[in-house]
C-alpha cells in the first residue's frame, strides 16, 4: 500500500505536484498532506480519476483488496477486509494524526471511489484444496462474480456502457493527447 513518487526533481516531479495540488483543492483535501509520499499509487489514482471527470469523462476507481494470499518475506497479506481496514483508514487520513491523504467525508469523488475485497484462496486458510480439481489456483471466479458488491459494480458499469458514458482507451488517448 505505501509508496512515494520516484520521479526526479525537475519538470515531471512539479506537474506531478502540481495535480497533486490541484486535485487536492477541488476536492477540499488538506494541503498539508503529503500526497507525494507514504501513498504516492493511490493520490495518483485519485488525482486521474479527478483529471478525467474534469475533461468530461465519466470515470471511477475499484481499488482491488486481496485477502488470503500467503505472503512471503517481503511482505503480509491480510486475511480478511478487517484485517485490510487499519491500513486503509490510515491511508485515507482517518486515524488520529494520520494526515497521509486527508480526503473529507463525502468529497466529489467519494461515490466513484470503490472498493472490492477478493479471497485469493478461500480454501488455504483451514486445508489443502484436493489435487487435481482446479482448486489449487485458488481464485473462484464463481464466487468473485457472486459477491454483491461486484454485481452492484458491474450492474452500475453495464448502465453507463447502454447509456454511452463510458469510451475505449484509445478515445481517452485521442481525447488528451495519449
Amino acid at each position: 500500500m505505501k509508496s512515494s513518487c520516484e520521479a526526479h526533481e525537475g519538470k515531471g516531479r512539479k506537474t506531478i505536484q502540481s495535480a497533486f495540488e490541484e486535485t487536492k483543492k477541488r476536492l477540499c483535501a488538506s494541503q498539508e498532506c503529503d500526497w507525494m509520499s507514504g501513498y504516492y499509487q493511490f493520490c495518483n489514482r485519485i488525482a486521474i480519476v479527478q483529471f478525467l471527470m474534469t475533461h468530461g469523462a465519466k470515470a471511477r476507481l475499484l481499488n482491488l483488496y486481496f485477502t488470503g494470499d500467503k505472503g512471503d518475506k517481503r511482505r503480509t497479506c491480510p486475511r480478511n477486509s478487517e484485517e485490510w481496514q487499519k491500513g486503509l483508514m490510515e491511508q485515507k487520513g482517518l486515524m488520529e494524526r494520520a494526515l497521509h491523504v486527508g480526503l473529507p467525508a463525502g468529497h466529489a469523488l467519494s461515490d466513484r471511489i470503490h472498493d472490492l475485497f477478493l479471497e485469493v484462496c478461500p480454501q488455504t486458510h483451514d486445508a489443502a484444496p484436493p489435487p487435481n480439481t482446479g482448486a489449487e489456483e485458488c481464485l473462484q471466479l464463481d464466487d468473485v462474480e457472486a459477491d454483491p458488491k461486484f454485481v452492484v459494480m458491474m450492474e452500475s458499469s453495464a448502465s453507463d456502457i447502454r447509456a454511452g458514458r463510458v469510451v475505449s482507451h484509445a478515445e481517452v488517448k485521442k481525447r488528451f493527447g495519449g
